[in-house]
């Protein structure tokens, strides 16, 4: 049984190939912007509220890249990578802080590795997979019964 059901949103600027990147409060460092799922909410709907509560940026989704699933002894995390695009170019991240993040930035994948980042993922999902033409698979991969 899952216990905890994670999204987080891959966003990439069409025009610049700008990443995403919010500010955790977790000494002040960067991360894919995303969080929990709530309950009975679909896996899309949480990515695209997350990504605003964190970020301040309307998206939209645009494919799957990873779904990672990680057992714990007793609890399971699972959790999805999406890909997404900005709904509008120029919205600007937020700069306030707030409960959800200390703000966002748009970053390009060569300034990735320069920042303080809160784990490896961001170095791994947008480095190592999409930069390197990873396979992005398509939204209707998530069925709902």
């Amino acid at each position: 049984m899952v216990n905890f059901f994670l999204c987080r949103s891959l966003a990439v600027k069409g025009t610049t190939h700008e990443r995403l990147q919010s500010c955790t409060f977790i000494v002040f460092s960067y991360f894919l912007p995303g969080g929990a799922v709530d309950y009975c909410e679909h896996l899309t709907t949480a990515a695209i509220r997350e990504t605003k509560e964190e970020a301040g940026v309307d998206v939209n989704l645009t494919g799957i890249l990873s779904i990672i699933y990680s057992p714990y002894g007793s609890y399971v995390r699972l959790c999805a990578v999406f890909v997404a695009s900005p709904k509008d170019e120029s919205q600007r991240p937020k700069t306030m802080p707030d409960f959800e993040s200390a703000g966002a930035v748009w970053v390009s994948a060569e300034e990735i590795p320069s920042l303080k980042l809160r784990g490896k993922e961001p170095l791994l999902y947008i480095n190592e997979k999409y930069c390197k033409g990873a396979i992005v698979h398509p939204l209707s991969l998530l069925e709902v019964y």
